[in-house]
């Protein structure tokens, strides 16, 4: 059985694992930035009115929501933090591939799927 050709990797990157602990370590824990009870619960309020994946929604598919976006990422601001006509209902899948690629791309990115998806931005 063949073997797989060893990956290359240069002599000074750092294993995976350090690399998330560090960016962990910069970004602080989730109570620091805000994700707390009061959080909880708003979160909780919005899923209740609003408990579908609006992007399955917008594509004709129903599937439970169960993550709170907030649609412009809030960089610690806490006045964007808290401007609920910025948060979306999304499944896990959404949030963490569709939503991700499309921040990568950028705000104008996030901006135009925002208003396709109906959003008031």
């Amino acid at each position: 059985m063949a073997k797989r050709p060893a990956t290359f990797r240069p002599g000074n990157a750092r294993p995976l694992a350090e690399r998330n602990q560090q960016a962990d370590a910069r970004r602080g824990s989730a109570s620091s930035r805000g994700y707390n009870a009061r959080w909880g619960k708003a979160r909780q309020t919005h899923l209740d009115r609003s408990p579908l994946c609006r992007w399955h929604e917008h594509d004709g598919v129903i599937v439970a929501a169960r993550v709170v976006d907030h649609w412009i990422p809030h960089d610690g601001d806490s006045a964007v933090f808290w401007n609920t006509s910025r948060w979306v209902s999304l499944c896990v899948e959404c949030h963490s591939g569709r939503k991700q690629s499309l921040e990568r791309l950028g705000l104008d990115a996030l901006v135009t799927m925002g208003r396709r998806l109906g959003l008031d931005l």
